[in-house]
């Protein structure tokens, strides 16, 4: 059973990967694929932080939707570092207009498409599965 906490942890993880992202001038479609993908998890997830489950059924229901979003946490994490891989910090919000953005935006580089897509076939499975959870207790 995930808290609340952890929860807000991985959904603090969600929106930092995808502000990168958003940031990242003329991503290839992979990363933006990945961005929306993250985006929408994410929304799904501070919608179910916000249920409040009436019985037992509904609160097993939620349970189960905090350990498939813990699921997701290995693999952002693993995201994260490797977005830090040149840098101490994420980010391209200084680095559009100088010489030294030429090495900030190596980073990215770092990053391959085998990467992308394994976290993106994690993310879409747990969307999948939270979904599913949240469309049976809506029945």
């Amino acid at each position: 059973m995930a808290s609340a906490g952890e929860i807000i942890a991985v959904l603090g993880l969600f929106e930092r990967v995808v502000m990168e992202l958003r940031n990242y001038k003329d991503a290839p479609a992979h990363f933006q694929q990945l961005s929306i993908e993250l985006d929408l998890l994410s929304s799904t997830l501070r919608h179910a932080t916000h249920l409040r489950p009436s019985n037992d059924d509904e609160r097993q229901t939620l349970d189960k939707v905090g350990a498939i979003a813990m699921h997701c946490l290995i693999p952002l994490q693993a995201m994260v570092n490797k977005m830090r891989a040149k840098e101490s910090s994420l980010g391209h919000f200084r680095t559009t207009r100088s010489l030294a953005s030429i090495g900030t935006r190596l980073h990215w580089s770092m990053i391959s498409r085998k990467d992308i897509d394994g976290l993106r076939t994690t993310i879409l499975s747990e969307m999948v599965a939270i979904n599913m959870l949240l469309s049976a207790q809506q029945l």
